[in-house]
């Protein structure tokens, strides 16, 4: 039973792990951008592969994965008809995607 069990939970460790489509070594850092399923990611550190620093759907990429990007937008609710927005730090580019189609 104890092997069935630890199988099982292999098994579903190893499909957790996305595809590597991408790896580069910097000047500062290595680079990785990996796919799992739908979802495109570019990290940082190839040892822990936990540190997402930018995503996105490849099928919807005006869609907003992480939390705290849905959260910027709550400052447009502050201003009526904002005509310039300031983004320092572009990351994956996902805010100006999102800002571009509105």
């Amino acid at each position: 039973m104890f092997k069935w069990v630890m199988a099982a939970l292999l098994l579903t460790a190893f499909s957790a792990y996305a595809d590597v489509i991408h790896q580069e070594r910097s000047l500062y850092r290595n680079i990785l951008v990996e796919e799992n399923g739908d979802l495109r990611c570019l990290k940082f550190d190839e040892k822990t592969r936990s540190s997402s620093q930018s995503c996105m759907y490849k099928s919807k990429p005006q869609k907003l994965v992480f939390n705290y990007t849905k959260l910027t937008f709550a400052s447009l609710l502050m201003i009526d008809n904002p005509q310039n927005v300031l983004i320092i730090g572009l990351g994956g580019g996902s805010l100006s995607n999102v800002i571009h189609e509105l």
